[in-house]
């Protein structure tokens, strides 16, 4: 009897002991094929329950069936990041999927060198196949930090495959694809 009254008299002073019960809501969604995220913040923790789908749903609310896979009966919005392309990348924290590298990048995030690329801003070199010169490698290398060309292919030679990647960047931004890196696209450059 006196360890009982010793029990009681440490739960009620607040003492933690070693009795752990699992959480309910964190074990349906692992049993459901979930993966759960505690989330700790200044006002508590709080459960996350994310889904294959790439689908998210606060614990006790899929628990509850509230909310579950996007692909279920119960649907829900999806919470910031909770999206993705068919690629894996998340359009809602800016990842866009590049061809060049094979990976999702934030465009802004890749502009390492993009001071570079604006050193022919105010220069007027229009620039075409068979050119070699320092404003060719500037371009390629504005081109292949915004996903227009490989970046293997910054060469400071504007042959077929700078032009390919100048069409593409004129496309992209509404301008004549004439594959010239002329006034137009050095004025689009210069004002991103």
């Amino acid at each position: 009897m006196k360890y009982f009254i010793s029990f009681l008299l440490a739960l009620s002073c607040g003492v933690a002991t070693s009795f752990a019960h699992a959480n309910p809501a964190s074990l349906h969604c692992t049993a459901k094929g979930g993966n759960l995220f505690i989330i700790t913040g200044t006002s508590g923790s709080s459960g996350l329950c994310t889904f294959k789908d790439g689908s998210s749903c606060e614990e006790w609310a899929f628990y509850r069936g509230e909310c579950g896979p996007k692909d279920s009966a119960t649907s829900f919005p999806v919470l910031p990041g909770g999206d993705r392309d068919a690629h894996g990348c998340i359009p809602s924290a800016g990842y866009v999927w590049n061809e060049t590298s094979n990976t999702c990048e934030r465009p802004w995030e890749k502009a390492t060198s993009y001071a570079a690329a604006l050193s022919v801003c105010g220069k007027k070199h229009p620039q075409g196949v068979g050119a070699k010169n320092v404003f060719v490698k500037e371009i390629q290398t504005f081109l292949a930090e915004k996903g227009f060309l490989d970046k293997n292919n910054v060469t400071g030679y504007f042959g077929p495959l700078t032009k390919k990647s100048v069409m593409a960047f004129q496309k992209a931004n509404g301008l004549p694809e004439t594959g010239t890196f002329g006034p137009l696209s050095l004025k689009t450059l210069c004002n991103k």
